[in-house]
């Protein structure tokens, strides 16, 4: 009998591209997959299904407001504790919990199973009470230690997760990297109005910003810096659902700033590969604790989705971005986001642009995905 992984996130798959790539490994190491989550996408759910053999139970997708969620929760909860009175077999199962607010969600019965409590995000200590009406008799921080692993996706939060939580040992450290060997070639076929849009401009050198609109990463400073650049640099943003995207695309689409939809990963990375400077930027300031931690000791998927294809990148300046990058020449970190400040860093790369995109290569080279998980489901407790 194979081992079996019960894979477990109260969200939707399709917006976690590291899930698929779980998926991609555990297949490719023999594991027998089950997905209980949720999944908007039904391409998605088809090449899971197909080429790794999953085996999976969709949820409803979560959302709304406050008591819809809480409710949301409790059912999805009781939904996930049923498949696993079939589902999860005594010594031959990990019961994988994706996401901080999984974990929580299942905080009160870790003990039951031999759990992975992969925390993509850096946990509150203070638990919402919400969870606290789920799991009313125990803490997060006792029950955190009862499971088997704990996986972090960047070095500096599983140093802080331990210290907070007074963890035995470190977390293991997963990064948020893609791993996409057995994509079906139906995830990989852009719709024919953006195949038509993006051929427009395969000579010109793009800057690509992917990901949500929101003021803090900073769009316009960089809409700004290519209209100070030559011709043949053109900004790509790609992303939508929110109002920030629609006013800033109604505000300066041009030949030059060329507006995409949110792709559903792996989809994505057809536009990434033709990226020539790919953005990363996380500003925060005046939040609370868990939401600076994110963003100051960052792991964004984005940091391997663009060095997969040898692109250079540039951020702003923050610990995790500029360790990465004072290791390894794949990118710049600016201390000011200005246009002049981006123009100008724009510039330097290209000017030793092949040293760069030959060090971003070597940074996607430097992380074996498979290795770790292999690591991580081997170790002794």
């Amino acid at each position: 009998m194979k081992n079996r992984i019960v894979l477990t996130m109260i969200y939707d798959i399709k917006l976690f591209p590291p899930v698929m790539s779980i998926c991609n490994i555990l297949s490719e190491l023999n594991y027998e997959i089950v997905y209980i989550g949720g999944c908007s996408d039904a391409t998605i759910e088809k090449a899971l299904t197909e080429k790794n053999y999953v085996r999976f139970y969709r949820t409803s997708l979560y959302g709304g407001n406050g008591i819809q969620r809480i409710f949301q929760q409790w059912r999805y909860r009781k939904q996930v504790l049923r498949i696993l009175e079939t589902e999860y077999i005594p010594k031959n199962t990990f019961l994988w919990l994706l996401h901080s607010e999984t974990v929580s969600l299942f905080s009160g019965v870790l003990e039951r199973y031999d759990t992975i409590a992969h925390l993509f995000e850096f946990k509150n200590p203070s638990q919402k009470w919400a969870y606290k009406l789920l799991n009313p008799f125990s803490s997060f921080e006792a029950n955190l230690k009862k499971s088997k692993r704990v996986i972090c996706c960047e070095y500096n939060r599983a140093h802080i997760t331990k210290a907070i939580y007074n963890l035995d040992k470190l977390p293991y450290i997963l990064p948020n990297k893609p791993y996409n060997k057995q994509q079906s070639e139906e995830l990989l076929i852009l719709p024919p109005s953006i195949q038509e849009l993006v051929s427009k401009y395969r000579e010109k050198k793009i800057i690509l910003y992917q990901g949500i609109f929101i003021p803090e990463r900073k769009v316009d400073d960089f809409i700004e810096a290519v209209n100070l650049l030559p011709n043949d640099y053109v900004l790509f943003l790609m992303g939508g659902g929110t109002s920030l995207y629609n006013e800033l695309k109604n505000k300066y689409q041009s030949d030059r700033i060329v507006f995409l939809p949110f792709l559903p990963p792996p989809l994505h990375l057809e536009i990434t590969k033709l990226a020539h400077i790919g953005i990363l930027v996380y500003i925060v300031n005046g939040v609370p604790i868990n939401h600076a931690i994110n963003v100051l000791y960052c792991a964004p998927n984005k940091l391997y989705e663009y060095s997969k294809f040898g692109i250079p990148m540039i951020a702003n300046d923050l610990p995790a971005l500029n360790m990465v990058f004072s290791q390894n020449k794949a990118g710049v970190c600016l201390q000011t986001l200005s246009a002049e400040e981006i123009s100008r860093a724009i510039l330097e790369i290209d000017y030793d642009y092949d040293a760069y995109s030959k060090a971003s290569n070597q940074l996607y080279s430097s992380i074996d995905m498979v290795d770790l998980v292999k690591t991580i489901l081997s170790d002794e407790d």
